[in-house]
């Protein structure tokens, strides 16, 4: 099996996110950082915050980390798959991050 390694704040998402930790995942981000994800924008930490929250209250699932690519030194692509009790039950989403500074400045995710 091959070691996927990305930058250690991607790190820390993906742990965050696994763990269901909103504060932690929130804190990855810039303060000004911006997550678009099913058609909505979520920008700073409180409102990333919120939206993990929501995310989580609304569905129990589970997050695998497929694939992951470093294109340059402010981008990682990632395929991220998800299992669980929403509808479909399981999809693949591409995300797109964006760096700055060692934090997350963006985030996009596409099915």
């Amino acid at each position: 099996m091959t070691e996927i390694t990305m930058p250690p704040v991607v790190e820390r998402y993906m742990s965050a996110q696994s763990a269901r930790d909103a504060t932690a995942l929130a804190n990855c981000f810039a303060l000004d950082g911006l997550v678009v994800d099913d058609g909505e924008t979520f920008q700073g930490r409180p409102e990333i915050q919120r939206w993990q929250i929501e995310v989580h209250r609304r569905w129990n699932f589970t997050t695998t980390l497929v694939e992951a690519h470093r294109l340059d030194a402010a981008h990682c692509d990632a395929v991220v798959h998800l299992a669980g009790d929403f509808p479909g039950g399981a999809v693949d989403l591409s995300y797109r991050f964006t760096l700055r500074d060692r934090e997350i400045e963006s985030l996009t995710i596409t099915a």
